[in-house]
């Protein structure tokens, strides 16, 4: 019996999700298989900033987790605010101690 995802999450709820095993799988140094979801646009890649100024995720991925203060995931209009770009459409911003 398959079960499709998305009569479950909504595309939010799977992107954050998706970044949240991502952040928490980059702790395994294991690569992750692309996921795709029938009905759902394909995800962009996202833009990093590291302390508020642009990064790469190899620097964030590099980082000592202890040194880490706060991770947020920023989506659609928040991540274009952020960013001071409207063509952004997801942001990863990390700060550290």
């Amino acid at each position: 019996m398959s079960i499709s995802l998305n009569k479950f999450l909504s595309y939010k709820q799977l992107s954050g999700a998706v970044a949240l095993a991502l952040c928490l799988g980059s702790c395994e140094q294991q690569q992750a298989e692309p996921v795709s979801v029938a009905g759902m646009p394909p995800m962009q890649a996202a833009s990093y900033y590291l302390n508020a100024k642009p990064s790469t995720k190899a620097a964030i991925e590099q980082l000592d987790p202890q040194t880490i203060t706060r991770m947020d995931v920023l989506d659609d209009q928040q991540a274009a605010t952020y960013a001071q770009d409207a063509s952004v459409r997801r942001v990863v911003a990390v700060r550290t101690k």
